[in-house]
Formats: structure tokens, C-alpha cells, sequence
């Protein structure tokens, strides 16, 4: 039997690497403030302080869409 790269919970699969995987976005007229930016070290802080995971994933942000779902396949 193949060993997998990825486990599966009920809702989703998260690859090989990683214990969770996390998705943000902001309106595009927001870009310029930097909303972006902030938000993404707001969540990256909330999810080290307050939750078990060690090594989240954050597609399209640290690691790019193709890669990621590559790693999905």
C-alpha cells in the first residue's frame, strides 16, 4: 500500500507538511493600506497563540496556489 501524503479529516484534506490550512482575503480597495499585509500577521499570530496547530498552511500567501494544489493531488 502507497504511504499518503496528505491526511483527511471529515471536511478536507490537508497535505503532507502541514496540520491546517488557513484562507484570507481582503477587498481590493483595501490593497493599498496594506489591510492585507496586516491581516495576515494578525491571523498568523491569533493561530500561534490561541490554537494546537504548529504548522499551518497558508495558500496563496506562503506557498503558491499551483504548488499547493499539487500537493492536494
Amino acid at each position: 500500500m502507497e504511504k499518503s501524503k496528505s491526511f483527511a479529516t471529515d471536511d478536507f484534506v490537508v497535505p503532507e507538511g502541514y496540520d491546517s490550512e488557513a484562507y484570507l482575503w481582503v477587498r481590493t480597495s483595501e490593497l493599498r493600506n496594506r489591510l492585507g499585509a496586516r491581516l495576515f500577521d494578525a491571523v498568523k499570530c491569533w493561530l500561534a497563540e490561541n490554537w494546537p496547530f504548529e504548522i499551518p498552511a497558508f495558500p496563496g500567501r506562503e506557498i503558491d496556489w499551483k504548488t499547493w494544489r499539487s500537493l492536494l493531488q
